[in-house]
């Protein structure tokens, strides 16, 4: 498959994980959101995600994936995200991805 395109994949992925996901593709999951780590799409595997409570409250969630290149075989950190129609203050949505960007890497280093 085409880099580009599974990236993109990856980055829609976010929008059917973790709470508020609208299909349900296993089962046992749940619109309230399960644990996504260890789950895989094609060759990328869920390595962290963020339910928080003040992710919830903002209306923000993200996924991290571990995914090996196939065009040169490193293995690459890729990070989606999504936020909803939440009305929060301006800062809280710029600082809720900043945030989580910061605490996986530190968890990856």
């Amino acid at each position: 498959m085409n880099r580009d395109v599974f990236l993109s994949l990856l980055a829609l992925d976010a929008y059917n994980r973790g709470y508020g996901q609208g299909i349900l593709l296993n089962e046992g999951d749940s619109t309230a959101g399960q644990d996504e780590i260890g789950r895989r799409i094609g060759n990328a595997t869920v390595i962290a995600d963020d339910i928080t409570q003040s992710a919830v409250a903002t209306g923000f969630y993200a996924i991290a994936y571990e995914w090996r290149n196939p065009c040169d075989g490193q293995l690459k950190t890729i990070i989606s995200y999504r936020g909803t129609s939440y009305k929060a203050p301006r800062i809280t949505c710029i600082l809720a991805p900043i945030r989580y960007v910061r605490a996986l890497l530190r968890h990856r280093l």
